[in-house]
């Protein structure tokens, strides 16, 4: 495994331990993010 991979890997997972928000950030609550990610 090359450095690229070995740094892909990681990034892929650092994205998954970041926290999902708790509403859609840009309509709130009623928005649909978390709708389309099948969160809610």
């Amino acid at each position: 495994m090359d450095a690229n991979s070995t740094d892909h890997l990681r990034v892929l997972e650092r994205i998954r331990e970041v926290p999902l928000p708790s509403t859609d950030p840009v309509y709130g609550p009623g928005g649909p993010l978390l709708d389309m990610w099948g969160v809610s």
